[in-house]
């Protein structure tokens, strides 16, 4: 089975009414989670990424409810239920990702980064600071080699601990390639940068407006199924 990224745009975008749909199936300690985030945008975002965790699993896997989440020691996430499926989640402005593989995989989206040169000492390799200094669009090839650290960070389960600037990616130029006998492949869509860091299998990429999805969700499950998505820890 193929790893597979749901990617929804327009987040920005959500009306009340929208946000209410998705609410409703989404567990209590999401929704305060969500809550929690000072700017408007975050917490659409908040409420998105798990949304589509919720339409991926219905959608590949046939799950009416998510399984209980844990994270690890440095906050990846987790299903605790051995469910032999293995999920990351992102987001930035405007879009989130929901990643599901039957392997680990970690998954990273990303718009073009303004002032680039802001990141140079603290993320960014000596190869990487040169191409993105010669490069024609800095601010995407900025977001680019952001956006693979990330993914790779977050398949190893670490996060932002380590010296991110040892990560150097300014050698490939391929859409999928093999990076400490990890799997990265990239995708563009638009404006936006989505890596993916796996162990095996190929990648489908599955892109979509948020508002399409939730239509797509509700058509399978009507509003008065919501009762069946549990109140797992969420991360």
């Amino acid at each position: 089975m193929d790893n597979i990224v749901f990617c929804a745009f327009g987040t920005e975008r959500l009306s009340a009414e929208e946000l209410d749909k998705m609410m409703a199936f989404l567990p209590q300690d999401r929704i305060l989670k969500s809550r929690r985030y000072r700017q408007v945008n975050d917490r659409m975002n908040c409420i998105a990424a798990y949304f589509m965790l919720l339409y991926g699993l219905a959608k590949e896997y046939g799950l009416l409810r998510i399984p209980c989440v844990e994270t690890n020691q440095y906050g990846k996430p987790f299903f605790r239920e051995p469910v032999n499926i293995s999920f990351n989640l992102s987001h930035c402005r405007g879009a989130v990702c929901c990643a599901l593989s039957p392997w680990n995989i970690g998954v990273d989206i990303q718009d073009p980064i303004d002032h680039p040169e802001s990141l140079f000492d603290l993320v960014m390799s000596k190869g990487e600071r040169e191409a993105i200094l010669a490069s024609p669009a800095p601010e995407t090839l900025c977001a680019k080699y952001w956006s693979q650290k990330e993914a790779y960070l977050k398949y190893m389960g670490t996060g932002l601990t380590d010296d991110v600037s040892a990560y150097d990616f300014s050698d490939f130029s391929e859409d999928c390639f093999s990076y400490r006998n990890r799997t990265v492949t990239i995708k563009n869509y638009n404006d936006y940068t989505i890596s993916v860091c796996s162990e095996a299998g190929q990648t489908i990429f599955v892109f979509n407006d948020i508002t399409n999805y939730i239509q797509d969700f509700y058509a399978l499950y009507p509003a008065e199924s919501a009762h069946i998505i549990n109140t797992s820890v969420i991360y």
